[in-house]
């Protein structure tokens, strides 16, 4: 009865139903099972079409541009106000040595960490202490550095899935890392020493999948119909046309080859008179500018799955109006805000800024405070570039005015701190007032 009933209703879905049209129709019950199967194979693929493709490249490239830009500024919400300064100037600092390497600074990190999630789905850190008066440093890891070992039971009752040991409540407790690929040994490090920041998709997924996923295939079938193209174009353009022989006399001494054609050369602005008997049908090579739409096609797809607009994937900006750009710009920064807000910040900055305190609490650099009184913190994300500048810093000015935003809200939204802000502006005018006296 129930199976007849599962049956009926079943019917009552069409997205559940059988016939024709479903034909060829996967489903994907498991999407966590499918992606610990696949994230593998998809990570090698996306990487290299992301250092070959020029679209994929861009792509990855808009993404961290927009995702990360001059990089992220904390500003604590400590209630002193020299606390607050101290804080920032100690972060500073160490922002600028915060590299295990020595290559980059902490906006250089944030780049490399979002760029393999990007590309590989995953993208790691560990933190590592050095006998530097700041000692705090990170060291980014490749996403193959976390195996995909995979052990039911471990020793201690946790499950390894993926490089990943996880407790019966599903959090990560450990982190099984390969430092040196040609001993093939792994080491455990315990998760409070690891970033690791990728988009959860399901509950029950703890490694990330590639962001280019979606768009692999079409970006494959977009190159290999541009090669088809080509090599049409090519192949069409080695020869001109065809002499055909309508009266059969034959050719002129010396026209005949080995093989019985005839080559004649064609230069730029010759003209061709045909002997009697003789007809010339002129090749007709494919035009290229005919599959324009199809490209654009497949280009608006690979867009729509990076969550980029067509515009900025192809830079074309051939007939767009300003209302259709700003439309585009804003539905994207909606996601991006949304990304940095609910992804980077839980799993990349806010471990960052809990490290750091440990740090200046440790080596006594801000003394008389403790973890809890310091860790309030808000970040401050790199603002977009005004599509009409005029208009829209009139637009914050007038809603300051109308009491719907404060300048600390505006000034926050360019990317900036009110307080660093005010003080150059108190610094301004006293220069100012020193050079009029």
């Amino acid at each position: 009865m129930r199976l007849r009933l599962a049956k009926l209703l079943t019917r009552g879905l069409e997205a559940a139903g059988g016939g024709p049209r479903a034909v060829g129709w996967r489903a994907t019950p498991d999407v966590a099972g499918a992606i610990q199967a696949g994230a593998f194979l998809t990570a090698a693929r996306a990487q290299t079409g992301w250092l070959n493709d020029p679209r994929l490249a861009r792509a990855v490239a808009v993404l961290v541009s927009s995702l990360v830009g001059s990089g992220y500024i904390p500003r604590s919400q400590h209630p002193n106000r020299e606390t607050r300064r101290r804080l920032a100037h100690l972060f500073r600092r160490w922002a600028n040595r915060a590299d295990a390497t020595g290559r980059t600074d902490f906006a250089g990190l944030c780049r490399l960490i979002v760029r393999s999630m990007i590309a590989t789905g995953d993208g790691f850190a560990r933190f590592v202490w050095t006998d530097d008066a700041l000692p705090l440093r990170l060291q980014v890891l490749p996403s193959r550095a976390v195996g995909r070992d995979a052990v039911p039971v471990l020793a201690n009752g946790h499950e390894l899935i993926d490089g990943i040991e996880i407790d019966r409540f599903g959090r990560p407790v450990a982190y099984h890392i390969t430092l040196d690929e040609h001993l093939a040994r792994s080491v455990r490090v315990p998760a409070e020493e690891i970033v690791h920041v990728f988009d959860q998709l399901t509950p029950d997924q703890f490694r990330g999948l590639s962001w280019l996923a979606p768009v692999l295939t079409t970006a494959r079938e977009l190159d290999s119909f541009k090669d088809a193209a080509l090599a049409t174009a090519r192949t069409a353009a080695l020869f001109s046309g065809v002499i055909t022989d309508v009266d059969g006399a034959g050719l002129e001494p010396g026209q005949e080859q080995g093989d019985g054609s005839v080559r004649i050369g064609v230069t730029p602005g010759s003209l061709w008179h045909a002997p009697p008997g003789k007809r010339v049908d002129w090749n007709d090579p494919p035009k290229l500018g005919e599959s324009e739409t199809f490209v654009k096609a497949y280009l608006r797809d690979i867009a729509s799955g990076m969550n980029i607009t067509y515009e900025q994937l192809s830079g074309d900006y051939e007939g767009v109006s300003y209302s259709s750009v700003r439309a585009g710009a804003n539905e994207h920064r909606r996601w991006v805000e949304q990304t940095q807000y609910a992804l980077i910040v839980p799993s990349l900055l806010t471990p960052v800024w809990q490290q750091f305190l440990r740090m200046v609490v440790l080596t006594n650099a801000l003394p008389g405070h403790d973890l809890e009184e310091l860790e309030p913190v808000e970040w401050l994300m790199p603002r977009f570039a005004h599509v009409d500048p005029k208009a829209e810093i009139g637009a914050d000015v007038a809603a300051i005015q109308a009491g719907l935003k404060s300048r600390e809200q505006v000034i926050g939204e360019y990317g900036y701190d009110v307080e660093t802000i005010d003080a150059q502006i108190a610094a301004d005018s006293f220069k100012s007032s020193e050079v009029t006296q």
